[in-house]
């Protein structure tokens, strides 16, 4: 029997630190009503690196169904979510933020998914 796809990946952010996200098939059944930040990703073989098409924050499970519904993410070519549980909201908005700053690649005008600056 395989086991599930599953990697950890440190994301930079702009304060000068990675933050450890776990990463799954964009598919990956999650916890119910986890809170925390994702990064929905896809993967250039070639440079053997994920890279960004949404990021965002909120009940990772109901935004990643969201956005696989809404269509963008998959005619990018996402097929890896990265999550990292985070209870505190403030804390969430902040690390959201920072994210989109290191990665503008999220934002559609540059390829990506994210409509809103700042998350």
């Amino acid at each position: 029997m395989n086991s599930p796809f599953h990697i950890e990946v440190f994301w930079n952010i702009t304060d000068g630190f990675g933050i450890k996200f776990h990463g799954y098939e964009l598919t990956h059944e999650l916890d119910a009503h986890l809170q925390g930040n994702y990064i929905i990703a896809k993967y250039d073989s070639e440079k053997n690196a994920y890279f960004p098409i949404y990021i965002g924050e909120g009940d990772i499970e109901d935004r990643r169904n969201f956005h696989i519904r809404k269509g963008c993410i998959t005619e990018k070519g996402a097929g890896v979510i990265f999550v990292k549980s985070e209870g505190s909201r403030i804390r969430r908005r902040e690390i959201e933020q920072q994210l989109l700053e290191q990665y503008p690649g999220a934002y559609i005008e540059n390829g990506g998914c994210n409509d809103k600056k700042g998350g």
